[in-house]
């Protein structure tokens, strides 16, 4: 019994010697002590359980965040939209009927589309009220993802009306984008190829002259009043045909005795028998660049200050076939198919095509070119169109 006593004790003793000897800075470790007794023992078991371990905490690593950034909305490029009109089929509206050299002129331009895009363009007729119709339509209903084409005349079909604030008119001509214009040329007089006129006195000797014309806001139709007045004539205008080609069966059957029109479609409608093989005057300051020795209208005449500003106006309406877009088409599919365009008429074969029928090739205008060319017709004081709208309906009133 004494044994196992002073072993008790012996233990207590060493557990306290042990929390004297700590270092008085740090707490004492918490120590427990547990004595199991059993009589009579013959051992005596301490379960001590030992200090606990200095633990230093590591802080948990940041959790992994990955930031998902929308990706930018994607810019059509040159390649994208090149795909677009490889694999899209273009339509190109023409404001008159088959036959005249719009119509002609358009269907060279779209036989040539697939070598240079890749893509296939169609060519379809929309005659109506001089060209206005197609015009009209480009503006309201036409789709504005750069698929449908415009082809007209531009001073008859497009800046005549327009300028002239005809009621029919129902767009903005500043409002489109121009992609270019062929077939560029100056104005003279076609005579019916039947008809007994073949020099100027001829024409002031006669009466009752009938020149035919499409709209009354066509430039064709300014150039024509303009005709009438420097020279003196006894004539009326015949205003409301569909376009060159009625104009020029008109000719041919002696139902007018001729109309104003580019030196070109004279040439391609003379080789076909519908009016004499040249103009008989250039409505213009200038002779003819195909009829070099036919003489220019200021050659007969020396206008008047008042007449200066009426052949201005008409001067400012040249004479071409020019291709368009609706309004909002966006800037980089304008600029492929103006790209377009350059290639095509820049063609050896291209030219050859348009010079069998004009029996001329002559430069084409660019699409940036014809949207300045537009931009400074916009500009003109109304009074100077005011005149011009007096003197036709003077002429057509007869």
């Amino acid at each position: 019994m004494y044994k196992w006593m002073a072993a008790l004790i012996v233990l207590v003793l060493s557990v306290s010697l042990a929390a004297c000897a700590a270092p008085k800075a740090t707490p004492a470790p918490t120590v427990t002590a547990t004595a199991t007794v059993t009589a009579p023992p013959t051992t005596a078991t301490a379960t001590v359980t030992a200090p606990p371990t200095t633990v230093t905490a590591t802080p948990a690593p940041a959790p992994t965040v990955t930031l998902t950034v929308p990706a930018p909305t994607p810019t059509p490029t040159a390649v994208g939209v090149a795909d677009f009109y490889k694999d899209k089929r273009v339509t190109m509206g023409v404001a008159y009927a088959p036959g005249g050299g719009v119509d002609y002129s358009s269907r060279v331009f779209a036989s040539f589309w697939p070598t240079f895009t890749g893509g296939a363009m169609v060519v379809e007729n929309k005659p109506g009220a001089g060209g206005l119709a197609m015009a009209n339509s480009m503006a309201s209903s036409a789709k504005r993802d750069g698929s449908e084409l415009g082809a007209t005349s531009y001073r008859s079909g497009l800046a005549g009306p327009w300028l002239m604030q005809d009621p029919g008119v129902q767009y903005d001509a500043l409002k489109f984008s121009y992609i270019g214009s062929v077939a560029n040329e100056l104005s003279g007089l076609a005579i019916g190829a039947g008809r007994p006129y073949n020099t100027i006195a001829d024409l002031r000797q006669a009466k009752g002259l009938k020149f035919g014309s499409l709209e009354k806001s066509a430039g064709s139709t300014v150039a024509t009043a303009v005709l009438i007045k420097l020279l003196g004539l006894d004539a009326r205008l015949v205003i409301g045909y569909a376009g060159t080609a009625e104009l020029s069966l008109a000719a041919g059957r002696g139902e007018i005795d001729g109309y104003v029109t580019g030196e070109t479609t004279i040439k391609a409608e003379g080789d076909k028998g519908y009016v004499k093989k040249a103009p008989l005057v250039m409505i213009e300051r200038q002779r003819g660049t195909l009829f070099k020795d036919v003489i220019a209208i200021t050659e007969v005449v020396k206008p008047s200050p008042e007449d200066e500003i009426l052949l201005d106006t008409s001067l400012l309406q040249k004479v071409r076939v020019i291709f368009f877009t609706p309004p909002e088409v966006s800037q980089d599919k304008v600029a492929f198919l103006r790209t377009a365009f350059d290639k095509v008429t820049a063609d050896s074969a291209f030219m050859t095509m348009m010079t069998r029928y004009y029996g001329i090739y002559v430069p084409p205008v660019t699409g940036a070119e014809e949207a300045k060319i537009i931009a400074r017709l916009g500009s003109i004081p109304k009074a100077q169109f005011d005149a011009v709208t007096k003197l036709i309906d003077q002429y057509a009133g007869q």
